[in-house]
């Protein structure tokens, strides 16, 4: 997607194409902690409507609340905004210096989500579901529908990833300066991937 050195997922097929869940076990209900080494959440913008540029926010944290009915699951995540890098130190320029990402206002973007909902099949094990929920910084929230997979599920691990996009005028009014919509393009693409293990 990039013309930067952000390294690539294992796959960048958006979870609404990815196949079935690896399921060993399924995962106990009760409060699993986010994984930061193995979790990211990553957006991607067309400067000037051309250049496709890719950053990643790295240091991504949060906790998913399992239930018995995986539709009950709860899922919060929370991402420092100065953690964000294209693997460029120009386009870094580009997305924050430029105020594109206004760190200062915006330390952090936070999602909790209100709604899930499986789109075939029973469990951990359906393919594709329905993800709804609510995009926080400090310049206002975003009511947000992604398509999400569970990838892996086990009584140890958990891997979600949820994709979608965000207009570029609500991209602009939660993460920047104001006039930066015909910067970005008509929207902002948004990868979030999740890996989670049981808390302590």
């Amino acid at each position: 997607m990039s013309r930067t050195a952000v390294p690539t997922r294992p796959t960048d097929t958006p979870a609404d194409s990815l196949g079935p869940t690896r399921a060993a076990a399924t995962p106990r209900p009760g409060r699993w902690v986010i994984d930061p080494h193995r979790s990211d959440l990553r957006v991607g913008v067309k400067v000037g409507g051309l250049v496709p540029v890719q950053g990643r926010f790295a240091e991504l944290a949060g906790t998913v609340e399992l239930t018995a009915d995986p539709e009950r699951t709860q899922i919060s995540a929370r991402v420092a905004t100065a953690s964000l890098t294209s693997g460029s130190s120009h386009w870094d320029a580009v997305l924050t210096h430029a105020g594109l990402v206004d760190v200062r206002t915006n330390p952090q973007i936070a999602f909790t989500s209100t709604a899930l909902r499986a789109g075939s099949a029973t469990g951990w094990a359906a393919r594709r579901w329905e993800l709804d929920g609510t995009l926080l910084t400090g310049r206002g929230t975003l009511a947000v529908r992604f398509a999400l997979c569970c990838t892996e599920a086990s009584t140890e691990r958990i891997t979600l990833r949820a994709t979608g996009s965000v207009g570029s005028r609500d991209a602009v009014r939660l993460l920047s300066q104001p006039g930066f919509e015909k910067l970005i393009g008509r929207s902002m693409a948004v990868d979030l991937a999740i890996e989670a293990a049981p808390a302590a």
